[in-house]
């Protein structure tokens, strides 16, 4: 959330300086540096603070955010005792309406690993995260070499897709994804491929149930969650081919979980082919890393 939505939202509710600090905790100076725009570059725990307060007051309430989720996100492939744990949850949601509770994204505070779906698809637009094993995560922004080597990985499976009128769709993240492995996961792949016999999984903006191939760029912080965490759940979710690919190492582990030899590494001068494709498309990294270093030679390093 922004501070001008903020800012909005304060004026709607008539409320002071001293009332959010006292809601939120932050401190009355800092909350005043913030919103008369003396500070420009506030901590993000800071923020976060105030975004989770304020989306309570949004005009998007808890009990209306619960409402759309029923109408257009319930999971089909997760009914069974849906009506029960939505039930907890509002216990728990009502009790922020009374500040009972402490938040986070906008919803109430748990346990990490005791999150669940419904507890994903309630958390408000502005906060980007993904559920993995009933664990939040933040996704915070990504480099630019990150951005970088997504786009050409997506555009030379775009155009091998379109040029051979093929019945796959590539996507790029962000795009929900809810695997069958899990009722407490949803994750958000940098990049995947749906072709035209999952294609009953695209439901309502979103896909439930593993695509056909899932491309992950990792960094150091995401090297767990990317190496462990999602190998585990898109092997049990019914993926059947996974890219990890790793900036720093130049080096790219494809698992094809079909077959009893995997992973294949190989490196960013090595031509890779497609295993859902049948090795027809093969994804020549040379090229990827020759236009990289181009880009940036005269650049310095990112952390």
């Amino acid at each position: 959330m922004t501070i001008d939505e903020m800012k909005n939202i304060k004026r709607e509710h008539g409320l002071t300086y001293d009332d959010i600090s006292k809601k939120t905790g932050v401190p009355l100076g800092t909350v005043t540096k913030i919103f008369t725009g003396v500070s420009t570059s506030p901590r993000r725990a800071t923020i976060e603070k105030l975004s989770g307060f304020f989306a309570m007051l949004n005009k998007s309430t808890i009990e209306e955010r619960h409402d759309y989720y029923i109408r257009n996100y319930l999971p089909p492939l997760s009914t069974q005792h849906q009506g029960d744990v939505l039930s907890d949850n509002m216990a728990e949601y009502a009790a922020v309406r009374s500040e009972a509770v402490d938040t986070r994204w906008g919803i109430p505070v748990k346990k990490q690993g005791d999150y669940t779906i419904e507890d994903y698809y309630m958390i408000p637009d502005e906060f980007r995260v993904e559920l993995i094993d009933g664990v939040i995560y933040d996704m915070g922004a990504p480099t630019t070499i990150h951005q970088f080597l997504v786009g050409e990985i997506y555009v030379l499976f775009h155009d091998y897709i379109k040029a051979n009128k093929g019945g796959c769709i590539p996507y790029l993240s962000p795009v929900s994804v809810e695997l069958e492995s899990s009722r407490d996961t949803v994750v958000q792949p940098d990049m995947m491929v749906l072709c035209k016999d999952r294609m009953d999984r695209l439901k309502r903006g979103r896909i439930y149930g593993g695509p056909d191939l899932v491309v992950e760029i990792i960094s150091p912080s995401t090297k767990r969650k990317d190496c462990i965490d999602k190998l585990h759940n898109y092997e049990k979710g019914g993926v059947r081919e996974y890219w990890i690919v790793d900036p720093d190492k130049k080096m790219v582990m494809v698992y094809d979980f079909s077959s009893e030899v995997s992973p294949t590494i190989y490196g960013f001068r090595d031509k890779i082919p497609v295993d859902i494709y049948n090795g027809d498309l093969v994804i020549d990294f040379a090229k990827i890393d020759d236009y990289m270093e181009q880009v940036y030679k005269d650049i310095p390093e990112e952390d």
